[in-house]
């Protein structure tokens, strides 16, 4: 996954990088790391999340809630149409 944002550290000290997949599909994606900077195995498969909207799809922003839920913002393409809309998951 190419981390397309800044990281946002939530107040446990994990911090979370929106990005996308390197290889098609392209999903977007979210990595969570521990405080010491490695992968938080407890998120995702193996710290790392991802889900498809559409087609070519990216996250570009990572929001986290005050009860440390992650929303991530960013794009999904229609690979038939070529339309491009926002996109949102938590």
């Amino acid at each position: 996954m190419r981390a397309r944002a800044r990281s946002l550290c939530s107040p446990t000290g994990k911090s979370s990088s929106p990005g996308r997949t390197a290889k098609a599909p392209r999903c977007s994606g979210l990595a969570r790391l521990d405080t010491d900077g490695s992968l938080d195995s407890g998120f995702g498969n193996a710290g790392v999340l991802t889900t498809s909207f559409q087609g070519g799809d990216g996250a570009t922003a990572v929001l986290i809630q005050p009860n440390g839920d992650i929303v991530a913002i960013g794009f999904s393409e229609d690979n038939t149409t070529g339309v491009t809309d926002i996109a949102l998951a938590r």
